[in-house]
Order: structure tokens, then C-alpha cells, then sequence
């Protein structure tokens, strides 16, 4: 056969099923099942795929493409098929996500995200979304009422208090947030102006 004949051959016959003609002696252990066809050699003979091949080898067999007839495709395969694409569609989708949106999506749900997972998430939204990541205490009063504040979002909380209100010492505690323990340089300071003003100097 010439290699045009193959091609066309491979052509007709690659990804059809096919049942074989069980009436050969060679032949009757595949009876009555349905197999696909992989390709077609350069001998002309079909490479049959049988999913249950009971243990033979990789279960692709070469047959003589008269001992051959078409059948449509078996319903498990069908299903298989359709299973298959679903996904590969999903990974494809999951993988297209940004970042911090797969993340977060990922988690189980009632789980606590971490500060940097949120704030991956915050970026990813405001990339996919066009909007400005909430700063400062912008981000503190989008919160709802008694809600806890993240460590980040505390943080950020203090530096906006201390830029507006033009402050030099420890910011203000946050709602909820336990007061700051003094520094020893805070204690001297203090022990200082303790006893300065109990002992003004004499005119």
C-alpha cells in the first residue's frame, strides 16, 4: 500500500469504534466487545484499543481492517469523555484565576484568611475589578460595626491618625486593641516630669 492509501485509511478509521468478526478463531476473545481504534500501521492493519483486555499486555491489538465493523461509541465512553473535558475545562479555569482570588476561593468555608492572603485577595480584586485598594483607615470604616480589625489593617489605622493629626508619640489604641506597654525611654521621661514637678526650681 502506498503512504497516501495509510493516510487516507488513518483518516477513516482513527477514534471510530469498532467490534471484530468473532466467528475467527483468532479473534473470538474480543467478541462482543467494543474497541477504539488508535491508528492505523503502515501495513494497513488497525491498532484496536479494548479498555478490558482481562490483563493482555496494554490491550492494543493490530487487526486486519476487513475483520473489522463500526459501532457507535459504547455510553461509558461517551460519559468518560464528557467527564474528562469538564476537567480539563475547570483546570484551565482555575488556572487563568489571579492569585489571591484562586487562593481565597480555595479555602474551606468559615476559614480565616491570614493578612497576607487578604491582602492578596484585595489586590487580585481591584486588578480584575478596576477598583483603588482601600488604604489607611478608609479600609477600617468599610468594616462592618464591631467588627475585629485585621493587624495590618490596625496598623495602617494608626499611621493615617498620626499623618492627620500631625502626632510625634504612640498613637491611640485601636477599639478593642490592648493599650501599648511603655518603653523604658517613656518611663525615664516620665519619672523626669514626675519630679520636676514636684520639685519646681527656685526664682
Amino acid at each position: 500500500m502506498t503512504f497516501e492509501e495509510i493516510e487516507d485509511l488513518k483518516r477513516e478509521w482513527t477514534e471510530k469504534y469498532v467490534e471484530v468478526d468473532a466467528a475467527r478463531p483468532e479473534l473470538k476473545r474480543f467478541g462482543g466487545r467494543a474497541g477504539r481504534v488508535v491508528t492505523v500501521n503502515m501495513s494497513g492493519r488497525a491498532l484496536v484499543q479494548f479498555d478490558d483486555a482481562d490483563g493482555w499486555g496494554w490491550g492494543r491489538y493490530d487487526i486486519a481492517l476487513p475483520f473489522l465493523k463500526r459501532v457507535p461509541k459504547p455510553v461509558q465512553a461517551e460519559k468518560t469523555e464528557k467527564a474528562e473535558k469538564s476537567e480539563a475545562m475547570k483546570a484551565a479555569a482555575d488556572k487563568a484565576k489571579p492569585e489571591g482570588v484562586a487562593a481565597a476561593e480555595a479555602k474551606p468555608p468559615g476559614a480565616k484568611m491570614s493578612p497576607l492572603e487578604i491582602m492578596r485577595a484585595k489586590v487580585a480584586a481591584a486588578k480584575a475589578g478596576g477598583e483603588a485598594e482601600p488604604a489607611g483607615d478608609a479600609g477600617a470604616e468599610a468594616k462592618p460595626p464591631g467588627a475585629k480589625l485585621s493587624p495590618l489593617e490596625i496598623m495602617r489605622a494608626k499611621a493615617a491618625a498620626a499623618k492627620a493629626g500631625g502626632e510625634t508619640g504612640p498613637a491611640k489604641p485601636a477599639e478593642g486593641e490592648a493599650p501599648a506597654k511603655p518603653s523604658k525611654l517613656d518611663l525615664i521621661r516620665q519619672a523626669a516630669a514626675k519630679k520636676k514637678a514636684e520639685n519646681p526650681p527656685s526664682s
